[in-house]
């Protein structure tokens, strides 16, 4: 009796490896042959280079693949996953023992052939049997509402169920041979396999019918592993294969980094039919594990809006497969004198509705959240540059909101004259011809046009002088920084915002930026550098606790009151700030902070962002109610943003509401400058 464990069975001689070719040549054939395909249609998207930083696409594979990072964000369905992860490679180093095995006798990879590994194998071999056993409870009893009932994710779990359970019926059939025949099992048996078999020398049966009952289920095993194999690529199973690939393959570059479109040297703008797309857009497509994560997280989707993150990204997909004939084809041979040509049809119409494209806030929880790193927001903007720029199609209030920007450089359509007249009694320097600071104080239009966010920049001020911080503001001469532009899709308008500005940062020698707006921040930090700017910019929350932290600044009043603080989109998403806010809370006598259920990376959106604050929200409950009912649910006595478009949604939120006996909405840096507000008058004593 040879040797027992997984890596090794004999199979019935010659006709029995030609029965084993003949099955993996279909699994390898199938499986090879969808992914080929899939492989085409994405090479003929754009050229992108995702092949930069080598060791930190590595670092990721070990962080989020290995490590499975994202996943155990939800920690039951995360363990669930990550198990029958981790399971699917150590038992494929013993299923591949096994075939290799099967025609080269004796075969096995290194340490394979330990007590150590095998039991390894049986301990995976069980969780990922429990582990699916408990996906399978999850998906039909429990019914999580981001989960879609399907009859492939039922059959897939169950084919896993199967792979694995026949593998150890196998084995332990094998075992219940060896003991039933009177012989010892090797040292290398594991003990799980050693039960098992021990459980199957108490049956009624003689030991070659044991081995013929191993034998049988051996080769439904093989059969299923190699079935599984052929039905991957049909199924959204396919992200065994491409989600390793995508997490390597992932945006590097900061989140809120839009690509800079070319506007001298293009024909076409944005993304108006599939194929326009980058490559790296449309394998994307492939990945998706329709988990429904990005779905749960869309502040649109949870308000009832016509846009679902993870439908968008299946509607692409199934557009683009049907247009697999189109792109894989040669065209038609052209008339004489005529290059040859397709007509592809558009996405918008065919693929996505338009209230999905104009519905999104680009506040990226859907990226945030999406396990394999798939990119939502990008996709969308797109086609609404192209939509803008080739089409002239948009909301029709965004036409006023144009106009305004290219009349008046800022979206109230205020006179430009007049951004400076909020600080005209707070002696604040404004740049000149032969005036320098080393700091200048980005203001924003909503600061500086806005009646309730002037009271914020205000306060910006106060606190600057208070710490003797040498700065100015560019005054008139500071337009928009282009971002409600750029998010809605006007690239052009962007870009002639952001030279002008440009423009006048060399004219004045600015290289350091104050800013409060994250979403200016934002535009400033990570998209001026493409168009030619060389500044450093920090946003007032870092900045001030700073201050805070070297002593220029001592918060002395005390604020008592609860305070429930709101991460804005693009300064915490966007940027990674969420530390330097609730420092400067905590450094405040007397506030007590409060949390919301959805706090930093899963922070709720406000509605204002990707232009969202210059439209109307006629679709479903308004977003920046659902967000005030988030932070009433802990009661506070105010709810603290730093963002002067949250300040904004937030405040209308709680007028709707009439909660304003009830909380007041505050900005971080009005708190602050109450509670430094004391320190002259204590100087002075």
């Amino acid at each position: 009796m040879e040797e027992l464990h997984p890596a090794r069975q004999s199979i019935a001689g010659i006709p029995g490896q030609v029965f084993l070719l003949l099955i993996m040549a279909c699994g390898f054939g199938i499986f090879i042959y969808k992914a080929l395909e899939a492989y085409r249609l994405c090479a003929k998207g754009q050229k992108e280079n995702r092949l930069d930083a080598i060791t930190e696409r590595v670092k990721s594979l070990v962080i989020y693949v290995l490590a499975q990072l994202r996943v155990f964000h939800e920690p039951f369905a995360g363990f669930i996953h990550a198990f029958i992860f981790w399971g699917f490679l150590v038992l494929s180093i013993g299923y591949g023992n096994a075939i290799i095995s099967a025609f080269w006798k004796g075969f096995h990879f290194p340490f394979t052939n330990t007590f150590a590994f095998l039991t390894i194998h049986n301990f995976f071999s069980l969780m990922v049997i429990v582990s699916v056993l408990l996906a399978l409870f999850r998906r039909l009893v429990l019914r999580p509402k981001r989960l879609e009932y399907t009859p492939e994710a039922v059959i897939i779990l169950c084919m896993i169920l199967c792979i694995v359970s026949f593998d150890f019926v196998s084995e332990a059939f094998k075992a219940g041979a060896v003991i039933k025949s009177g012989q010892a099992l090797q040292a290398s048996v594991p003990l799980v396999t050693s039960f098992l078999g021990e459980q199957c020398a108490k049956m009624e049966m003689a030991p070659q019918a044991m081995i013929s009952v191993s034998s049988l289920f051996w080769w439904l095993h093989m059969l299923l592993i190699f079935s599984f194999m052929a039905f991957l690529p049909f199924s959204k199973h396919f992200h065994i294969v491409t989600a390793a690939i995508n997490v390597f393959l992932r945006n590097l570059k900061p989140p809120g980094q839009l690509s800079t479109l070319d506007l001298e040297n293009s024909e076409t703008y944005g993304v108006t039919a599939v194929k326009e797309y980058s490559w790296k857009s449309l394998f994307d497509l492939f990945v998706c594990t329709e988990c429904g994560r990005c779905s749960e997280s869309c502040p649109a989707y949870s308000t009832e809006k016509p846009l679902s993150p993870k439908k968008v990204i299946q509607d692409l997909k199934y557009h683009l497969k049907g247009q697999a004939k189109l792109l894989l084809e040669p065209p038609p041979p052209a008339r004489e004198g005529e290059a040859p040509s397709r007509e592809f049809p558009p996405i918008v119409g065919t693929a996505l509705k338009e209230d999905e494209i104009w519905s999104c806030t680009t506040c990226a929880a859907c990226m945030q959240s999406c396990p394999v790193f798939i990119e939502h927001v990008p996709k969308l903007v797109e086609v609404r540059r192209s939509l803008v720029l080739m089409e002239s199609k948009f909301p029709q209030e965004v036409v006023l909101t144009f106009k305004n920007m290219e009349n008046n450089f800022n979206p109230y359509g205020i006179g430009f004259g007049s951004r400076a007249e909020w600080c005209a009694d707070l002696g604040v320097k404004i740049l000149g011809e032969g005036q320098k600071a080393e700091y200048l104080f980005w203001v924003g239009c909503v600061g500086s046009f806005d009646d309730r966010n002037r009271k914020v920049s205000t306060a910006i001020v106060k606190l600057l002088k208070e710490a003797g911080v040498d700065f100015a503001i560019l005054g008139a001469e500071e337009a928009c920084c282009g971002d409600p532009a750029r998010r809605i899709g006007n690239e052009y308008l962007y870009q002639t915002l952001a030279q002008q500005n440009i423009e006048q940062f060399k004219n004045h020698g600015v290289k350091k930026i104050i800013t409060h707006c994250p979403h200016c921040f934002n535009v400033l930090r990570h998209e001026y550098g493409h168009l030619g700017a060389g500044i450093d910019v920090v946003h007032t929350t870092a900045f001030i606790g700073e201050l805070v932290e070297k002593g220029k600044l001592v918060p002395r009043e005390a604020f008592s009151k609860s305070v429930c603080y709101h991460d804005s989109c693009y300064l915490g998403r966007y940027n990674g700030v969420y530390d330097a806010p609730r420092g400067l809370l905590s450094a405040v006598p007397g506030a007590k902070t409060l949390e919301m259920g959805k706090k930093r990376e899963d922070s709720f959106c406000c509605g204002a962002g990707g232009g969202r604050m210059w439209m109307e929200e006629t679709l479903g409950k308004r977003i920046n109610k659902a967000r005030v009912e988030q932070a009433m649910a802990k009661s506070p006595e105010v709810i603290a943003s730093n963002c002067p478009y949250c300040l904004t949604m937030l405040t209308d939120g709680v007028k709707d509401m009439n909660l304003e006996e009830k909380v007041k909405v505050m900005d971080l840096m009005e708190i602050m400058a109450h509670s430094c507000g004391e320190q002259k008058s204590q100087a002075g004593e």
